[in-house]
């Protein structure tokens, strides 16, 4: 049974992991074309994409709580209830980002004081989110319609549409950045266009492909499923907000060592990005699995599926970051000439490496959380671990006993061995009494 389950996992994962993988390469080459521009231009979208990180966490409201919903009730057998929750869900996610665009426009300057920006740095990135953060409101609604999809355990279609946006993204940056015929480039304000003209594609052909994939239901918009959708979500939504915002704190950490420092990391970071891919995939099939499966009341499936997809996740992960930790050396080439800036980013992709397995195993354990409703502890979980461990001890290691940046990133690896901890025996003693029943 177990073989079957594991097969179950990996099929509805890898559709998954292609499209994040597919968006993490288009990450990568974002960086690679910016980075002819120079360091100061890495550097500058780097800090810009950690704000529209904070931007678009308010999603995870609409995208957990219908992962959770549409999951549970497809597993109930209710199709038609699940048409109405597709159409409730992503006219909710259209409520929350339109006052999160405005917000989030007129926090640029507030950010980058903040997390202590250098102030050369303030231009470029601010260029670089006007029209990024114009994309919040397609994001959001795209993002709701793939978990929607998702939740019927269809992994397939946004991995195509996935794919599809990002050629497109692919496409836009060179001509865009640096100009084509008699256009003039726009530097980091069109790498900003170009994203933003890739999410709007998808979420038009989103709109296009849902009635025929699993159909949507326009209506009144009820009360219940609004406070449902809500209630599953906002802890997620708290918890990317209160993540996002540790991560800032924990950029402003390097920040204060030099742009140097921040550059490599930065370009460290996107370079990594290709590793933790595969805990985000079965992080999702985990959530979309055991939700199906506590709604169709089979709790013993739920218990199985949560186990496996989290082995699954903590064994893609390790494989991940052993060949994070052995490509090191070569990997920030492309992106970085000067000598002292590559053995910077080579030394953060050894140490991001070595991380790989608790983060994957904590990824997968989540995600089964999420899938049973108790979307809560997964906050406290994270945050406990992030700010003692990541923030607390990076701290006491980079500043007052004086490692400088290598103890702020070795924390890295610490904190998240720590954090797999956690959920292991969280999951242990609290996984069954915590289950809600949404259908």
């Amino acid at each position: 049974m177990n073989l079957l389950f594991r097969k179950e996992v990996v099929s509805l994962a890898l559709p998954v992991l292609v499209e994040h993988f597919s968006s993490s390469f288009l990450l990568l080459m974002d960086t690679f074309f910016v980075s002819k521009l120079g360091p100061r231009a890495i550097a500058s979208v780097g800090l810009g994409t950690y704000m529209f990180w904070i931007t678009i966490t308010l999603a995870q409201v609409s995208v957990i709580g219908t992962t959770v919903l549409v999951s549970q009730t497809f597993g109930s057998g209710k199709t038609r209830e699940v048409r109405k929750i597709v159409f409730e869900s992503l006219l909710l996610s259209l409520l929350l980002s339109l006052p999160l665009l405005i917000a989030s426009r007129a926090g640029i300057e507030f950010y980058l004081r903040a997390i202590g920006a250098p102030s050369e740095l303030w231009s470029d990135t601010e260029s670089y989110l006007a029209p990024l953060l114009m994309s919040i409101p397609g994001l959001y609604m795209s993002a709701s319609l793939s978990a929607s999809l998702r939740g019927i355990g269809d992994t397939r279609t946004p991995m195509k549409i996935g794919l599809g946006a990002n050629a497109l993204n692919l496409v836009l940056d060179p001509l865009l950045i640096y100009g084509f015929g008699p256009f003039n480039g726009l530097g980091v304000f069109g790498a900003g266009l170009a994203s933003a003209l890739s999410t709007y594609w998808s979420f038009l052909v989103y709109l296009i492909v849902i009635p025929s994939r699993i159909g949507i239901e326009p209506m009144l918009p009820r009360k219940e499923t609004f406070l449902k959708l809500l209630d599953l979500g906002i802890p997620a939504g708290v918890e990317r907000i209160a993540m996002s915002v540790s991560y800032s704190a924990y950029v402003s950490l390097i920040a204060r060592f030099g742009s140097e420092y921040l550059a490599a990391y930065q370009v460290g970071l996107k370079i990594e990005s290709f590793a933790y891919m595969p805990g985000l995939a079965f992080s999702i099939v985990s959530s979309v699995l055991v939700g199906q499966s506590i709604g169709s009341k089979n709790m013993k499936r739920a218990v199985e599926m949560a186990w496996e997809s989290s082995k699954a996740s903590t064994i893609a992960m390790s494989l991940s970051g052993l060949a994070l930790a052995l490509t090191a050396p070569m990997t920030p080439k492309p992106f970085l000439k000067d000598e002292s800036l590559l053995f910077l980013a080579t030394v953060y992709l050894v140490i991001a490496g070595l991380s790989e397995p608790g983060l994957g195993f904590s990824m997968g354990m989540s995600g089964a959380m999420r899938g049973s409703g108790d979307t809560r502890l997964p906050v406290v979980l994270n945050l406990i671990s992030f700010w003692s461990v990541r923030i607390g001890v990076g701290y006491l290691l980079g500043y007052v006993l004086g490692f400088g940046v290598f103890g702020v990133w070795a924390c890295m690896a610490i904190e998240v061995s720590f954090r797999g901890l956690l959920f292991f025996l969280a999951f242990r003693k609290l996984f069954n009494r915590r289950v809600r029943i949404l259908v």
